[in-house]
């Protein structure tokens, strides 16, 4: 049995502004680093993973290099602005270095639980030692509330997976989860993959008076308050051995430094390897012997009985002995492949293992909230492809195939929650030209379950009941031209004309002017309404109007823009009101607009961004933002804070106007000419 490090990690869910992460990475088959950390700030998920490649880059095998490269990581945060959190260590043939930056690390050992490191805005660094069965517990700071009941757990007697799967839920039930992480580093045992020496470690201390020490470390059974000493105290390092000397206390050794993890591994591969051949040569050869004796005393026995005919030849019995090692030779030979085979599926194992216990917890998190599992996802594909990518140029078949699988299974999760569909013909749910053979729609709009569509050169509506499909048409060709429409819920819309129209849902009905005709709507463009407001959209004027309508009486019009500046007034092709005014325009902008100011807004977690003219619909009771980008194909589902939700493809989408969304958000009728596509969203 060999010891073994298995590694749980326990981390939050995602936001745009806070991201955690365990990471782990073998530097040799008989060293680990471990990384726990948690980055807050916008845009926390790319910066995360800018500190992951720094110190992936020269990965740190000492505790210097350990302290070099956090020191490196903090202050890319602090020049991104972001705040940084992170617990790491080193594990190397019972000796670990840990380090600690507003951040804690736990350590459990026989009955003994208690916090060995831990920092504030400060890094600390010590070295020790770990023994069979320590359980270490690496959190970030949002991480650390739950240090009190994981040591209770672990001294009420359950064991890691227990205590694991009791924080998990409690974790994930935060308000905000994206900057709590821990990693669970238990040290097992297990079958070993090969024999093989182990490693000596070499110590290194070069100093002199002036060289500060780099830490000082605590033999693994003494408390933790002599543990925590900070790596800013300086002292030499004759200082430090002093201390060691008075107290017990000892200075680190340094661990075998590198470049590259897969080199390393490869050179344990070609070392293992050549040490195969030798024993092969060596046992092939003591076998040969034993079979030349052996060949020799069968034929000896064999010519030594009387037989008709000359007894054996020196060629047979040369050819016999031959024989005889030529099938020692196969049969070691082939036992040194099945063992070289073994040792290689183990090693791709235990290379594959991490990325195993990502995918689980990937897996769970995508049942309880999709979006950021998708984020997780998408962390996880990229770090297999690359591991995949270097197994394969290494010649590590085994471990590439491994990873492949691996990948293969992350692919599928990300396909279930990816929310991208792609349809073929969308079905039709009613064709206008059964009211008017000629009705093409050029602006359609929804209140309740009553659909209003407009035809504006042939100054038709039709106002369809969306529940019972009862339909009828009525003419607005008294009007000299209207552009545009917006129903109110009870049961009438106004138009924008010559002036301001109302109408009211019935086949005889005739439009009623309620505004006359003025600098505020004459060039207008859109018109819609919240509540007992009417909006219109003047691009001419560079403004937007708000009418209050009482009865059948509207105000007069006041300018709604407090800041127009900035606003792209002959870009905007579209709007939709909620509260706050959303508007689309025609290079794919998406702006929001509250209380007459520009508000901010990002589309986030799109594959292929927005570009092209925008029908965007939205509604106060609705926490999603519809967009229909009829240039791409696709209607595009987001939440009101920007986060992508859905995106469905089809080729019924192509030539597209404007969409309808029922009253709960779960189905969009489609208006594309005269035919209106029912949709699933």
């Amino acid at each position: 049995m060999e010891e073994v490090l298995r590694v749980t990690p326990v981390i939050g869910l995602p936001q745009f502004n806070g991201w955690s992460h365990v990471w782990e990475l073998n530097l040799d088959l008989q060293t680990k680093l471990v990384v726990c950390l948690a980055l807050e700030g916008d845009n926390a998920t790319n910066i995360g993973r800018d500190v992951i490649e720094l110190i992936a880059q020269l990965p740190p095998r000492s505790a210097q290099g350990l302290y070099q490269a956090l020191k490196e990581a903090i202050a890319l945060c602090e020049n991104q602005q972001k705040s940084l959190s992170v617990s790491a260590g080193i594990f190397h043939h019972h000796q670990t270095v840990l380090a600690s930056y507003q951040s804690s690390i736990v350590l459990k050992r026989g009955a003994k639980v208690g916090t060995i490191v831990q920092s504030e805005n400060e890094l600390r660094i010590i070295e020790g030692k770990f023994d069979l069965d320590d359980v270490f517990v690496f959190s970030t700071q949002n991480g650390r509330q739950f240090i009190d009941q994981i040591s209770l757990n672990f001294e009420r007697g359950y064991d890691s997976d227990g205590v694991i799967t009791a924080i998990v839920p409690a974790l994930h039930s935060l308000t905000d989860s994206s900057t709590a992480a821990l990693a669970f580093v238990a040290v097992t045992q297990e079958e070993p993959m090969a024999e093989s020496p182990v490693p000596t470690m070499e110590i290194d201390l070069q100093s002199n008076d002036d060289q500060e020490s780099l830490a000082i470390s605590l033999s693994a059974g003494q408390s933790s308050s002599k543990v925590n000493q900070e790596l800013s105290q300086t002292t030499t390092l004759a200082q430090a051995q002093a201390a060691a000397d008075d107290s017990g206390i000892t200075i680190g050794q340094p661990l075998s430094s590198s470049k590259k993890q897969y080199f390393l591994h490869r050179k344990n591969i070609l070392d293992t390897t050549l040490r195969g051949f030798a024993v092969a040569i060596t046992i092939g050869r003591r076998l040969g012997q034993t079979g030349v004796q052996t060949a020799t005393q069968i034929i000896q026995s064999f010519s030594s009985k009387t037989y008709l005919g000359a007894p054996p030849s020196k060629k047979m019995i040369r050819l016999a002995i031959l024989a005889v090692v030529i099938v020692l030779f196969l049969a070691l030979l082939g036992w040194f492949f099945w063992a070289r085979n073994k040792q290689l599926e183990a090693a791709a194992l235990a290379i594959a293992q991490p990325f195993r216990a990502q995918l689980a917890q990937l897996a769970t998190v995508a049942t309880v909230d999709p979006i950021p599992a998708r984020l997780m996802a998408t962390d996880l594909m990229a770090a297999v492809t690359m591991a995949q990518q270097q197994a394969e140029e290494s010649g590590e078949k085994k471990t590439a195939a491994e990873l492949s699988i691996i990948l293969t299974e992350v692919k599928t999760v990300y396909d279930n929650i990816s929310g991208r569909d792609e349809l073929t013909e969308l079905p039709i749910f009613y064709d206008l030209r059964l009211v008017s053979s000629d009705f093409i729609a050029s602006q359609a709009t929804l209140v309740g379950n009553q659909a209003m569509f407009l035809d504006s050169e042939k100054k038709t509506v039709i106002i369809l009941n969306l529940d019972t499909k009862q339909v009828f048409a009525t003419s607005v060709d008294s009007l000299e031209s209207v552009r545009a429409v917006s129903p109110f819920q009870d049961l009438s819309a106004v138009l924008l004309a010559n002036g301001l129209y109302q109408l009211p849902f019935n086949v005889d009905a005739q439009p009623v002017e309620v505004k006359e005709v003025g600098d505020s709507n004459r060039e207008a463009t859109l018109i819609a309404n919240f509540g007992s407001y009417v909006y219109v959209f003047n691009p001419e004027k560079r403004n937007i109007y708000r009418y209050v309508k009482s009865g059948g009486q509207y105000s007069d019009p006041v300018g709604w823009l407090l800041d127009p500046l900035g606003v792209p007034f002959t870009s905007v092709v579209s709007w939709s009101i909620d509260g706050d005014i959303w508007l689309g325009t025609d290079s794919g902008q998406i702006l929001k607009f509250t209380t007459g100011k520009a508000a901010d807004f990002n589309a986030q977690g799109l594959e292929d961004p927005l570009f092209s003219p925008l029908q965007v619909v939205t509604r106060e009771e609705l926490n999603t933002i519809y967009i229909l980008e009829p240039a791409k194909k696709r209607l595009v589902v987001l939440t009101k804070t920007g986060q992508f939700l859905r995106e469905i493809k089809s080729s019924s989408l192509g030539a597209a106007t404007t969409i309808l969304i029922n009253t709960d958000g779960t189905k969009a009728y489609v208006v594309s000419g005269s035919t209106v596509f029912e949709l699933a969203v």
